[in-house]
């Protein structure tokens, strides 16, 4: 049993970086999603804003559900589940015809989101034994893949503007390759936990969730500084949720109404962007 945990460790850890780095977030796809939406698909403007407004509120309230399905699946199912999300999601932008099926793409994205962002370090930081180097292992895996999706992506915003004047749905076919290539990748980890309530042959409890729920939402109404918190927090991510939305709109209403000027606009800031955030050192703030 030792052996299998052990093998099992290795294989998850080789994994991770690369997975990482194609899976972090969409590729191909946030440089053209604006022109995508109203050009292709007819999208209007005010109405990408409102599925991002709807995305903003759905990825709030399902970080509860998020954590409960966490903890009955597990980690690793919870990842690839994310990850077929993640491809449902993309193929629904590829199909969207009306606000309605945009809104419901916008949902599965932030049900995606909300599994992937607890489950994929939750199962690194399972993978690693525990040793006094376990942070700097962590660090260096995550913060590895961190800088290679950037990369990536640095590279990917230009590449899928110039694709876009060729074929506009090419870049969004290539988008879906690699929610796909991400959810086959995913397949490849090892259930840690399945592994040691095997070994250590551990009695399952179980929880109350709507107690214990019940319980934490009456602490988080007692606090203010939590409320504080949750009401910052929720105001900061609805802004940001909206506001490269607002840009790309303001990029089409000044002038850069063509496609190549726009991508050209568009990509110049993501690369500047990753570039800046690939010189991070992220083991100093993981």
């Amino acid at each position: 049993m030792n052996s299998k945990m052990r093998n099992a460790r290795k294989q998850n850890m080789k994994i991770y970086s690369i997975y990482r780095a194609i899976s972090l977030d969409l590729i191909f796809y946030y440089a053209i999603e604006f022109l995508f939406l109203t050009q292709v698909k007819n999208i209007t403007p005010s109405q990408v804003v409102l599925a991002q407004s709807f995305y903003a509120i759905f990825m709030i309230f399902l970080q509860i559900p998020a954590s409960i399905i966490i903890d009955k699946l597990g980690t690793r199912k919870c990842t690839i589940l994310a990850n077929i999300f993640n491809s449902i999601f993309v193929f629904l932008i590829i199909n969207v015809k009306n606000i309605q099926t945009l809104i419901f793409a916008e949902f599965i994205s932030a049900l995606c989101y909300s599994l992937k962002d607890i489950s994929d370090t939750t199962l690194l930081e399972y993978s690693i034994p525990r040793t006094r180097k376990k942070g700097d292992i962590f660090s260096k895996l995550e913060g590895k893949g961190y800088q290679n999706y950037f990369f990536i992506n640095s590279i990917s915003a230009i590449i899928s503007g110039f694709l876009y004047v060729v074929n506009p749905y090419i870049p969004m076919i290539i988008s879906l390759i690699f929610t796909i290539l991400s959810a086959f990748m995913s397949l490849g980890f090892k259930d840690i936990e399945k592994i040691k309530e095997n070994a250590e042959k551990k009695e399952k409890v179980e929880r109350h969730y709507f107690e214990e729920l019940k319980e934490g939402m009456s602490f988080i109404i007692k606090s203010q500084r939590l409320r504080s918190l949750f009401l910052y927090a929720g105001i900061s991510f609805g802004v940001f949720s909206l506001i490269s939305t607002y840009r790309n709109s303001i990029l089409v209403d000044i002038g850069a109404r063509t496609t190549n000027y726009y991508n050209y606009c568009c990509n110049s800031r993501y690369c500047f962007i990753n570039r800046f955030k690939k010189s991070i050192d992220f083991s100093q703030i993981i």
